[in-house]
């Protein structure tokens, strides 16, 4: 749109690429473009992406399934994910990465790319936790009107404790709960937790309760 310029420079306001011409023209004595020469050359501009920002799981669980995507995706780059920085070929590329089965701890890094415009690396770190293989408990008889210390045992991870079976209120995180003063026997719920790997389903602990 910018007639008689040489050396013509221009600011573009919006983040996509543009396909710029440059059209020379020779006029012939009479002055109008149809008795000249013309000639006309093109060549793309294209922006550079922003930093890819990835959301997915930090945590996971051996033999689950870690769903990765680009959440700030620029329209018109390809996203390229890699073992390393500087391998030469991307193990995958687009916006969104599915990784399975999980069988171990990893770490990916994700650029973008328009058409060689690169952004910087972005590493995703990925923690692959085991699930508890045993969970383990022990019941506690007391008088009416005395505490219970009820018990729970597990090969990895942590015991938290709930009222019933389905509850989301958490009482304690621990081995050994101190139940409130009891008057009648009453139930308590456990379940073994590596860090999000949840053994299910929950198991009953009893604290019995005598007159």
């Amino acid at each position: 749109g910018t007639y008689y310029s040489v050396d013509h420079k221009v600011k573009y306001n919006q983040r996509k690429n543009y396909k710029v011409q440059l059209i020379t023209i020779l006029y012939g004595y009479r002055g109008v473009m149809r008795y000249g020469c013309s000639d006309t050359a093109e060549k793309w501009l294209y922006y550079k992406p922003d930093l890819p920002q990835i959301s997915g799981p930090s945590n996971a669980c051996i033999g689950d399934t870690a769903n990765y995507t680009v959440s700030n995706a620029d329209t018109g780059t390809i996203y390229e994910w890699y073992k390393k920085q500087g391998d030469p070929v991307p193990f995958n590329k687009g916006k969104t990465y599915k990784k399975f089965p999980l069988t171990k701890s990893d770490t990916f890094y994700v650029r973008g790319n328009n058409h060689g415009c690169l952004t910087n690396y972005r590493m995703v770190i990925l923690n692959v936790n085991a699930y508890p293989a045993s969970l383990t408990v022990k019941n506690d008889s007391v008088c009416s009107g005395s505490k219970a210390n009820l018990k729970g045992n597990t090969n990895v991870g942590s015991i938290e404790w709930y009222e019933t079976d389905i509850s989301t209120a958490l009482l304690y995180t621990g081995t050994v709960y101190q139940t409130p003063v009891l008057t009648r026997d009453t139930f308590f719920w456990v379940q073994a937790n590596n860090k999000g790997c949840v053994k299910s389903p929950r198991v009953k602990v009893l604290a019995r309760v005598g007159a």
